[in-house]
């Protein structure tokens, strides 16, 4: 049995997330940690810790969840069966739904399980009826949060009257979700009372070569930058026993970097059974090989156990780095305008503006984004000039806002009501935006991958607030991209964007920076007569200060 031989001497992170009895507890990190196992392991536990009804039986009820019925078998199902072997506990009866009964011979436990996928309405009303003592959620990225959130109210409630203050909850594992799920909040935004995290370590680590070993510079976990190494004694199962062996470390390349595997990532010991006898630290390893082919997005979601965004195309500003560029709290200067970059063209129903500052120093701040779905400009500027009321109200008192910078369509006359979009919004808003300098789309991504290539002493050429701005940040990090084309032989992309949520709020931005000053940067000649001028740093500065 698994769950009699299984080891925790080298995952303290499982560890401790398989003893954890809050009310909902998750366990997040990459792929082949080892989240499963500890994880379906707490049904047995749970069932042993419930007070004994009457009769002396200690019975419960749990819901195995999963977003599909081939993952539920192909995958969640496999790796319970291994814990809960049929020779040992009984078959599962696979109905709708899946029902599994728990009943050691000799014991007083009763444990049913019910295996339920989400692909099916009928399964789903099943899962939102039953009264459970709690629920596990298999890679809960795949499962919408109403689901997740109906399930608290599921658990606590089987068999209420033969027994008292028995536990009670929800838990789940997953790879960390894109940057905006719904699970990125709880986890590190506005975390919900009696929920508890627990993050494992990263699978790869990013390093600089250093002669016969490596040098960790991961921006992504500064816990671990400065540390060198040329070997590491880590665990590996070796002839059916676990053993501490020194294994030279290895760099290997992928996605135009240096990489290493991480000596302190959990579930080493497991996954060096694979390939008994090999170094579990290097190219040959698990995470090795999977290394090989990937992009950085993938690197860093499914490898590290970064919240990023997966995107199958070409993102348009490569260059955005979300951990560099990206913050959590970024400081409102005082004293210097808000901007706007706005994208409304000609009769769009989608219009998206972004609040932004300019440091002195040339440094550019996205503070806050103001994106509408299926509105038109007169309730778009309403949205814009709340939003700087708001959020900027020493501004507006100071005459510090109004000024931008949009789609040079937006100059244009409606055809119907004879008004262009910057008239209206001047006129009935006190928005000036003009004209961008230009409406090149090249020049207009340039605008943005120039000031993500520019350190300025020490500082980042782009700083954009993750929290106030998550549809630029999203867009950013590869959901605005070039689309992957189907055709056979070398990869090819579309010319142009593919055009969806994050688009609009990231052309808005490369309007607003060309306004700026990034056309001027660029070489462009404005047919304005205005020159945004040159920014170079010439002495230290902090844009937190």
């Amino acid at each position: 049995m698994v769950s009699q031989t299984w080891t925790y001497e080298s995952s303290p992170v499982a560890w401790a997330y398989k003893q954890d009895r809050a009310f909902a507890s998750f366990i997040i990190g990459p792929v082949g940690s080892g989240k499963s196992v500890p994880s379906l392991q707490r049904i047995l536990d749970l069932g042993q810790e419930q007070a004994a009804s009457p009769d002396g039986k200690r019975r419960s009820r749990f819901a195995v969840v999963r977003n599909t019925m081939p993952e539920l078998r192909s995958t969640t199902a496999v790796t319970y069966q291994q814990i809960y072997p049929a020779d040992a506990f009984g078959e599962i009866i696979w109905r709708s739904p899946a029902t599994h009964m728990i009943e050691p011979r000799g014991s007083d436990l009763e444990i049913e399980v019910n295996l339920i996928a989400l692909d099916k309405p009928k399964d789903v009303k099943k899962l939102l009826s039953l009264e459970l003592t709690g629920a596990f959620i298999n890679e809960m990225r795949e499962v919408p949060r109403s689901v997740v959130t109906r399930l608290t109210e599921r658990v606590g409630r089987f068999a209420l009257n033969e027994r008292s203050s028995t536990w009670s909850g929800i838990w789940g594992d997953t790879n960390p979700p894109d940057a905006d799920h719904w699970l990125y909040g709880w986890h590190h935004r506005d975390t919900p009372e009696g929920y508890s995290f627990h993050q494992q370590p990263p699978g790869v680590l990013e390093v600089r070569p250093l002669g016969g070993g490596a040098e960790v510079t991961d921006e992504n976990f500064p816990d671990y930058q400065g540390i060198r190494l040329t070997s590491a004694e880590v665990l590996i199962w070796y002839r059916g026993k676990v053993r501490r062996v020194d294994c030279p470390i290895e760099v290997i390349r992928a996605a135009e970097r240096f990489w290493i595997v991480n000596p302190w990532q959990e579930n080493l010991v497991a996954l060096s059974r694979v390939d008994a006898g090999s170094n579990p630290l290097g190219a040959r390893s698990y995470y090795g090989r999977a290394l090989a082919g990937k992009t950085l997005e993938e690197i860093q979601s499914y490898l590290q156990g970064v919240y990023t965004f997966v995107t199958d195309g070409r993102r348009v500003v490569p260059q955005y780095n979300g951990q560099v560029h990206g913050v959590d709290h970024l400081p409102v200067m005082p004293d210097e305008p808000i901007y706007i970059g706005a994208d409304i063209g000609g009769g769009t129903l989608q219009p998206s503006a972004l609040l932004f500052q300019r440091h002195p120093k040339g440094v550019l701040l996205a503070h806050r984004e103001v994106v509408c779905f299926d509105m038109g400009i007169k309730r778009f500027g309403e949205l814009v000039g709340e939003a700087l009321v708001k959020h900027f109200p020493e501004h507006v008192a100071k005459g510090l806002t109004g000024k931008g910078w949009g789609d040079p369509a937006g100059g244009k006359r409606d055809e119907i009501f004879e008004t262009a979009s910057f008239d209206w919004l001047r006129t009935q808003h006190g928005i000036n935006l003009e004209p961008a300098p230009t409406q090149d789309p090249k020049m207009r991504f340039a605008a943005i991958a120039g000031p993500c290539e520019r350190m300025i002493d020490g500082k980042p050429g782009l700083l954009v607030n993750k929290r106030n701005c998550p549809m630029l940040h999203k867009g950013l990090m590869g959901a605005w991209h070039f689309k992957r084309l189907a055709v056979s032989g070398e990869d090819r992309f579309a010319d142009k964007p593919s055009k969806n949520d994050e688009s609009h709020i990231c052309d808005g931005a490369g309007y607003g920076f060309l306004g700026v000053g990034e056309f001027d940067r660029l070489g462009g000649r404005r047919t304005d007569g205005q020159g945004g001028g040159s920014f170079q740093a010439d002495g230290d500065f902090d844009v937190f200060d």
